[in-house]
Order: structure tokens, then C-alpha cells, then sequence
């Protein structure tokens, strides 16, 4: 962005043509009148592409483009990447050699405060000398093609260079001609800097809050039973949060506010003020001098404990009434049919009012103990013990377990899952390869309701309903169908991760070999260790003893004051593809697979039985 300011006349004069072009928008504002005037015609109009512009003597033009050749403006690590330069043979000469680097521009970098940085020089490797890679000779017919493959050097680069973890890549070229030495930077304009980096394919939700993305998230509120007033968090924080997630994704000191790790920005600060000891009410009595009654006044240690307090359910949610209220109101459906039976509702706030006597230890004795018994085995009994722990120590924050991680890799939700994103992606890189900008999707996904119904949108539209359509959200390790209930709700999954709150997928990397490739791809699964007053109105709690893991847990988290906080899952995985092949090819193919599969199980069957014996 360019900006011109002036405090009295700005005068701008040009010799022969003056052109100004944007790819987005100019806004010209006046505290007077506008005024434009020429001697000729004012045309008004709508420009298709801006207009070429001379680079000097030598260099006509630099660009992108990937191993096909096709123009792009962005790309993934792994990719191979050609940036080609064309020359004015009038002015330079075919073999003649010219010097360039490779340089990551920090204009755009972004933070909370945003600092012009020094651009970032990036060593090139010649791919067969081994040696640095920094001049070229300008080739017959003028054109001279630069190429070199991103590695993972480069990703661990962009980790130092640039907080939204994303190179924008120009050339820096020099040539000594006959006319002297000339300097240019390529391609001439910024917005066709090549983008590299990690490409986003999918944000559902935002961790930390709710799914409207409004506010905090229910079940990452705490408090002492005393209700805040609504919202919790200003728009300014939420759209703050958001704006820097679609950045940069989440940080967990810079978003610190919404893992619970620190929660003072809400707090309210107590002004030291110089209060005279009084030695007893005596001189009090003396000093007020109202009618002789004695005035006590406010000590400024209950001035503490009030704020202390206040501050301490800067995030309740619920008032204790509304924790006794609760209750949960049954009604079993009849398969193949609409109709449900009602039955009497249990109190389930009774439990809640009955166990808040007692204190905290013994609720987390029992919170740990039952949790234990019903619902986790092996090892992952230790991690929920882990995760009990950092509970009780009331520090907020973020989970993440090598453990926890282990055992969602190996449920079929996660492999249902992963297959849906694999086939969008094939989809996407079938269709959109040289587009890859088209395919990013930075901006999460929150829920509206549409006539009733609920949908999950961005900017770009209807998750479900836009032209990339996708068929995922996230993985679900809830307890599944009855029949499964005694294998996955005690496994440790359930109660650590349940019901994921939001999901990220993001494309690492691409090897290619012609138009077959290796696709990397990352996801990272949010979930909050913390209840909310729904939870108490579900089913598991009127299953005696089974339900004190919930009672206890609740009234820890909000009448207590114990943080609840982020869990995390982050793996990586990969999947070979071709861009001839897209989403309905896989799905025919896996089809074709399982088809054959089922014939050969079927002739196995039967050349078996023929082999046995008739007698």
C-alpha cells in the first residue's frame, strides 16, 4: 500500500505518459473539491491488465512458473520452480553473463506492530555444481530460465524471516551492459511475487471460541458461580484473534487470552491508594464527626478480595442457580418413525447442589478416581491423569500428548477423515494446479442458521454448498453406536478429546515426477478439556457413579474457578496422486479395489469348499 499525505498543495508533474494502476482499490479524499482537467478528452474505462511498464535498457520482464510451465503466483515447499527473465536483444547481448538473488520481501510482514524489515537474501544451490547458484548468461533468443527446487531448508527458514510463515520471492538482477551496469528487482511488479509456504486448505471453527465466533466458548468459561455480563470478549479482541489466525494460525503466547494461560488483559487493576491505619474506633469516632455515630470505613484489604474475586469470574458463564437448574429431559426416539417417547426428567442439578459441599480435594479424588476406572486403560490412564493434573493446577493453556496423539491415529474416525481430505485436495490440484491462490481457504468457517438450518460459512460462502464443496469438518472420538460404547468410551479418547471443537489442514509439501506426485499434508485437531452446562443435560448423567466424573469436573471448572484449556493433535501425512486424477477417480478406484477384493475372498470360498472332503 502506498500512502501520500499533505498538509497544504501536492503537485505531481510528469513528462510524456503518467500511469497509476491498481490491482485492488484507489481511494483519492479531499477536505475541498476534487478537480480533474486535461486538454483533450477525460476517458473513463476498465483496464483488463495493467499496462506494461519499462524496466530500463536491458531487462524486459521476470515471472513465475511451475514445472508445467504455467504461470502461478503461489506454491508449496517441494515444488520445482522456474522464474524466467526475458531481455531486450537491442540493448544486451546473447551470452553475456548477469548476476541475480533471491530475496523474500518483508513489506507485508505481519505482526502486532507492523516494522519495515531488511529483505532476507535466500542462498540458491546450483542443482548440478553444488555450488552457490548467483549468475546465468542470457540465453540465444534473450530469454534465460532460472530453477531450483524448494527444500526444506526453506521451511525452516520462514520460521525466522517471517511471522505469517510465508515468502513472498522476487529476484534481484544486475547486468553490466553497454551502457553501464543496471540493477532491477523481478518480477517488476510486488503482487506477482511468487508466495511460498505452507497453503491453507481448511479452518473449521477457531479454537477457544464459539461457533459463531462471537465469543468465548462456553466450555472454556470458569468461575466461582457469580455470571458475567455479556460478551466477555469485545468485538475488537474476537475480530483481532481472527484477523491474526488467518495470518499466522495460533500462537500460544500471542493468544495466551484464549487457552486460559493468562487472563489478566480482562483483569481490572487496583489502584494503590494511601489509606491512614486508624489505631481504634475511637479516633475514627473523633475524626468523622457525623452526629456522633460511628461511620466505619471500607478497609482497602476487602477492596482486594472483592477485585480478586470480580477478576476470578471475569470468564463464569453460569450463575450457581443456573448449575442447580439443570436437568435432563429424555426422549427416546422409535426407529423408522418420528415419534419419541417422553420420559420423567432427572434432576441432574440436584447432584450438582449436593456434591458442591464438598471441598476441592475431595472432588478431585473423586474426579480423578472415577475418570480412571470408567474411562481410560493402559496408557492412556496416564495421560488423563496428566490431564487431570494440569486441571488442578489452574494454568490454562495448551496439551498435547505423543501419547494421545498415538491413539487417534489408530481409530477409523481419523482414517474416514484424512480419506475425505485427500480426495479434496486431488480434487483441488487436479483442477486448480497453477491456481493454487484459488485454492487457499485462510479464513475460518462459523456457524449461521439458514431458515432453520444450521450452516458453517466464510467469506467465500456455504462450506458445503460453494464449487469447492467439502465433504469434511473433523474427526469425531466420541463412544459411537451401542455396540461400541464398552471398547471406545473406555479407551482414553472419549474424555480427553470427544467431540473435536476445531480443525486445521494445511498442504506442506509437493514432490513431483511429471504430473505424479507425493503430497504432504498437516492437521492440527483442537479440542477444550472443560464442560459446559449442555454437557450436565446428556444422557451418561444418570448412570450412577458414572455421572460423578461430570458432577465433579463441572463444579471444579464453574464453582470452583478451575481453568479449563486447549488440547492438541498435530500429525502429518502423506498420499501419492497424479493431477489426472480427482476426488470421483479415487472414489472409483477404491471401488474398483474393494470390488476385486470381495471376488477373490469370494473364489478363496469356493475353491475351499470344492477342496474338502464330500465324506
Amino acid at each position: 500500500m502506498r500512502e501520500r499525505y499533505s498538509e497544504s498543495e501536492l503537485i505531481k508533474t510528469s513528462v510524456g505518459d503518467h500511469h497509476i494502476f491498481s490491482d485492488e482499490n484507489i481511494t483519492t479524499s479531499a477536505g475541498g473539491q476534487i478537480k480533474e482537467s486535461c486538454d483533450g478528452e477525460i476517458i473513463y474505462s476498465d483496464p483488463e491488465t495493467a499496462p506494461e511498464l519499462k524496466l530500463g535498457n536491458y531487462f524486459k520482464k521476470g515471472y513465475w512458473t511451475n514445472h508445467k510451465d504455467e504461470q502461478i503466483l503461489r506454491a508449496v515447499y517441494g515444488q520445482k520452480l522456474r522464474f524466467h527473465i526475458e531481455f531486450d536483444l537491442e540493448q544486451a547481448t546473447v551470452g553475456d553473463t548477469f548476476e541475480f538473488g533471491l530475496y523474500d520481501d518483508d513489506r507485508n510482514d505481519y505482526y502486532e506492530d507492523t516494522v519495515k524489515n531488511v529483505d532476507d537474501f535466500i542462498n540458491l544451490i546450483h542443482p548440478e555444481s553444488g555450488q552457490d547458484y548467483k549468475s546465468e548468461k542470457i540465453g540465444k533468443d534473450g530469454k534465460t530460465v532460472i530453477e531450483f527446487t524448494t527444500t526444506d531448508n526453506l521451511e525452516n527458514l520462514v520460521e525466522k524471516c517471517d511471522t505469517d510463515k510465508i515468502f513472498e520471492l522476487y529476484f534481484r538482477c544486475s547486468y553490466n551492459g553497454k551502457y553501464g551496469i543496471e540493477n532491477v528487482e523481478l518480477p517488476l511488479r510486488p503482487v506477482h511475487y511468487l508466495k511460498l509456504g505452507s497453503l491453507v486448505i481448511d479452518r473449521y471453527k477457531m479454537p477457544g471460541i464459539n461457533p459463531e465466533g462471537t465469543d468465548v466458548a462456553e466450555d472454556m468459561c470458569y468461575g466461582t458461580g457469580y455470571k458475567k455480563e455479556k460478551p466477555i470478549y469485545s468485538p475488537e479482541i474476537v475480530q483481532k484473534y481472527k484477523n491474526q489466525y488467518q495470518t499466522f494460525g495460533f500462537d500460544n503466547f500471542t493468544h495466551r487470552l484464549f487457552s486460559n494461560d493468562d487472563n489478566s488483559s480482562l483483569y481490572e487493576q487496583l489502584e494503590e491508594e494511601k489509606i491512614e491505619k486508624k489505631e481504634n474506633k475511637l479516633e475514627d469516632l473523633y475524626k468523622s464527626k457525623i452526629d456522633n455515630v460511628y461511620v466505619k470505613k471500607t478497609d482497602d484489604i476487602d477492596i482486594k478480595k472483592a477485585m480478586k474475586l470480580r477478576n476470578k469470574n471475569k470468564k463464569a458463564f453460569y450463575s450457581t442457580q443456573e448449575c442447580y437448574d439443570t436437568f435432563y429431559d429424555p426422549k427416546f426416539k422409535i426407529p423408522w418413525t418420528d415419534f419419541k417417547i417422553p420420559f420423567p426428567a432427572y434432576p441432574s442439578g440436584l447432584d450438582i447442589r449436593l456434591f458442591d459441599n464438598l471441598s476441592d480435594e475431595h472432588l478431585f479424588y473423586d474426579f480423578k478416581n472415577i475418570a480412571e476406572f470408567y474411562f481410560a486403560r493402559g496408557e492412556m490412564q496416564d495421560n488423563l491423569d496428566e490431564l487431570i493434573a494440569k486441571f488442578k493446577r489452574n494454568e490454562g493453556g495448551v496439551f498435547e500428548s505423543e501419547v494421545m496423539t498415538k491413539h487417534a491415529l489408530q481409530r477409523s474416525e481419523t482414517d474416514e477423515y484424512c480419506q475425505k481430505v485427500e480426495d479434496y485436495i486431488a480434487e483441488q490440484l487436479k483442477n486448480s494446479f497453477s491456481k493454487l491462490e484459488d485454492v487457499e481457504d485462510v479464513e475460518p468457517y462459523f456457524l449461521k442458521m439458514m431458515k432453520d438450518k444450521p450452516s458453517y460459512f466464510n467469506s467465500k460462502g456455504e462450506r458445503d454448498q460453494n464449487n469447492k464443496k467439502k465433504e469434511f469438518t473433523k474427526p469425531t472420538y466420541s463412544y459411537g453406536k451401542w455396540n461400541e460404547v464398552p471398547t471406545k468410551a473406555t479407551d482414553g479418547l472419549t474424555i480427553a478429546l470427544n467431540d473435536i471443537w476445531a480443525a486445521e489442514v494445511l498442504l506442506k509439501e509437493l514432490e513431483f515426477a511429471g504430473d505424479n506426485y507425493i503430497a504432504k499434508y498437516e492437521v492440527i485437531l483442537w479440542d477444550h478439556f472443560g464442560l459446559d452446562l449442555p454437557d450436565m443435560e446428556k444422557i451418561f448423567n444418570v448412570i450412577p457413579s458414572v455421572n460423578e466424573t461430570f458432577i465433579c469436573w463441572f463444579i471444579l471448572q464453574h464453582l470452583r474457578g478451575y481453568k479449563p484449556f486447549f488440547t492438541k493433535i498435530k500429525f502429518e501425512k502423506k498420499f501419492d496422486g497424479s493431477l489426472q486424477i480427482g476426488k470421483e477417480e479415487l472414489k472409483k478406484m477404491r471401488e474398483d479395489e474393494k470390488e476385486k477384493k470381495a471376488r477373490e475372498l469370494n473364489q478363496k470360498m469356493r475353491d475351499d469348499m470344492w477342496r474338502q472332503s464330500k465324506f
